[in-house]
């Protein structure tokens, strides 16, 4: 009888330990799962607002033409007066050189309406495309486009340590690659305004579809 106690007392402390080995695997599983989950999703939030700054700017011009007034973009985008100017001063130094940029800039200086006369030369050089440049450059002085990529990174290392057989390994995996990919569009514009409307609305069916069973899990 003390025998069979103590084979019992074995077998339920090796069954128990077993146990609390795959309950650790799982649960290391899913913490990786939500981690790389968070990362993509936070990146995703920021390229999303990132896109939609692009575009409505980009919608500005489009609508307005040679009559588009700081008003008109600053209404349609989430940037300030002060981010705008910097972000066209910036490419007007990348583009010519700090003293062409310097006497660029000086020509266009009036007390009331320097905004404006850059805006308009701004757009007049580069037409939509400007628009875009212009938030690209904000994104990028705010530091906005680092942290997605970090945030991007991260998720891309966390994913490498999921083995591909786990069942929303794909789901993952899709998520990461599809906001990856949206992002590279935002930070490298072609095309039309209409392609471009295009584009946006096609990343985020796409998101939408990677998320549906990523959510299942992640609750």
């Amino acid at each position: 009888m003390k025998k069979w106690i103590k084979c019992l007392t074995v077998l339920c402390a090796t069954t128990t330990l077993y146990t609390g080995c795959g309950t650790s695997k799982e649960d290391a599983l899913l913490e990786k799962t939500q981690k790389v989950y968070a990362n993509v999703d936070d990146a995703y939030n920021s390229v999303k607002k990132y896109a939609n700054d692009i575009y409505n700017g980009c919608k500005a011009y489009v609508l307005q033409g040679e009559n588009l007034t700081v008003e008109d973009f600053l209404d349609e985008t989430n940037i300030t007066e002060d981010e705008m100017l910097d972000a066209m001063k910036a490419y007007f130094v990348e583009k010519f050189g700090e003293d062409q940029a310097e006497e660029l800039i000086r020509s266009a200086d009036d007390d009331e309406y320097t905004s404006l006369v850059l805006l308009r030369s701004f757009s007049g050089m580069l037409g939509p495309a400007g628009m875009g440049i212009i938030i690209e450059n904000v994104y990028s002085a705010r530091g906005t486009t680092e942290d997605i990529q970090d945030k991007l990174d991260t998720a891309k290392n966390t994913l490498k340590e999921i083995d591909s057989d786990y069942e929303y390994y794909e789901s993952l995996k899709d998520y990461y690659t599809t906001v990856s990919s949206y992002y590279d569009f935002c930070e490298h514009l072609t095309g039309t305004f209409e392609q471009m409307q295009d584009t946006i609305t096609g990343y985020e069916n796409d998101i939408r579809k990677d998320t549906n069973d990523l959510k299942l899990a992640i609750d």
